[in-house]
């Protein structure tokens, strides 16, 4: 179980007996609609919170790869991407709309790519960023009614507080729980984002048996697949194009990842730990719920049933890219592939130089060794990525992220 002590940190209380026994149990007729056999697609079923950049990008993928693929999205406007693509509404500050969400899609596997991602937003509004980086509710729920659930969680490089010998790079937790605890517990966040990542890490770490984290870099690729919109690499041509220079900092230092990579991680990591489970139609498992008269029976019974067919599984990793770069590096690989100028329209800004409206760390270098050793998949440099930079030509004016982003 969660512990208490994030708990009273946010000043929150677990979630009733009442709400907890309604969420775990398929009571009413919509829920129930989500065991029928005739709604069984036979496929794995994937839950991606969020439909950002990183999550519209793995949605297509994974779909691609013939899975059955729904997304969260919140507001009341309706889904905000294509018909094809089914979204569930969740609010993550909201218990019962988690459960509700949950219950609606049943996943295999959850990739909970939902956050504030904005450094500047999460230092405006603590107390947002971290119930929303750091969902308590939403994993009460995911308790409640996915107990047996691969739960990929995407975390940042921004947990690091900067190193200052860069001979070394910044570790992972590798393939144990002990290791984890220990590579949590040795970050250093200094802004509120990366705060709220790591709060989220530890909860997750300490309570869900089926886990794998992963501390992501800056992510760059072509334009998101349904909206269009785009990060750093998108921002940086139209600067480009439109000004015929751009400023990039030149000490400012990851791991930048390509999307493509990342997408061939996320999918070795769902062939090798997911698990298919049938929606439960079992009267026996459903009279084991009926028969829960508080949470702690509810998660001893949910979890009984599920020990010997969903081994645990703790894995704390890196993910980015092999070489260590700062965004005037980037910027040259992407005109020199592109061919879009010469290299004295990119200049160099010392970021350190910057008064930001957020503290944040200026070097933050990772070594993602384990996740080449553990999934056999290897790291490209970003000029190797698989679709290589083809595809960004075209940028698209719909930009989300600039040189002062994330």
């Amino acid at each position: 179980q969660i512990k208490k002590k994030f708990l009273k940190r946010r000043g929150r209380k677990m979630m009733s007996k009442k709400k907890f026994v309604k969420a775990s149990h398929p009571s009413n007729k919509r829920q129930m609609n989500a065991f029928d056999e005739d709604e069984d697609s036979g496929k794995l079923r994937i839950l991606v919170t969020g439909n950002g950049y990183i999550a519209e990008h793995t949605i297509k993928r994974l779909l691609n790869e013939g899975y059955d693929v729904r997304y969260t999205y919140r507001g009341d406007g309706g889904p905000p991407l294509r018909e094809e693509v089914l979204g569930v509404c969740m609010n993550l500050r909201d218990v019962e709309s988690c459960s509700t969400a949950l219950w609606q899609s049943l996943p295999d596997v959850i990739i909970h790519t939902a956050a504030i991602s904005s450094p500047a937003a999460c230092e405006k509004d603590p107390d947002l960023a971290m119930e929303t980086n750091c969902p308590i509710g939403f994993l009460e729920a995911c308790f409640a009614v996915v107990p047996d659930a691969l739960f990929i969680q995407l975390s940042t490089d921004i947990v690091f507080e900067g190193r200052d010998d860069t001979s070394k790079y910044y570790k992972d937790g590798g393939f144990d729980k002990e290791s984890a605890c220990a590579a949590i517990e040795e970050a250093r966040p200094i802004n509120m984002y990366g705060k709220s990542k790591l709060a989220f890490e530890k909860c997750l770490i300490e309570s869900w048996p089926r886990l794998i984290i992963l501390r992501l870099s800056n992510v760059l690729g072509p334009e998101s697949p349904y909206t269009q919109s785009g990060k750093f690499t998108q921002w940086f041509i139209n600067t480009l194009r439109t000004q015929g220079s751009v400023s990039l900092w030149y000490d400012e230092i990851r791991s930048f990842l390509h999307i493509d990579q990342f997408l061939s991680g996320i999918c070795a990591l769902i062939q090798k730990f997911a698990i298919m489970h049938q929606p439960c139609r079992s009267q026996a498992r459903l009279d084991d719920l009926t028969a829960a008269t508080k949470p702690s029976e509810t998660i001893y019974y949910e979890r009984e049933i599920i020990r010997s067919t969903y081994p645990p599984i703790c894995i704390h990793l890196n993910f980015g890219g092999p070489q260590p770069l700062s965004r005037f590096d980037v910027g040259k690989i992407i005109a020199a592939r592109l061919g879009l100028t010469q290299e004295d329209a990119l200049i160099p800004t010392s970021r350190s130089s910057i008064t930001l409206s957020y503290p944040s760390p200026l070097d933050v270098a990772m070594d993602s060794a384990n996740f080449q050793h553990i999934l056999r998949v290897p790291l490209l440099n970003i000029e190797d990525a698989p679709s290589g930079f083809a595809a960004l030509v075209a940028a698209p004016t719909n930009t989300d992220t600039n040189n002062d982003g994330n």
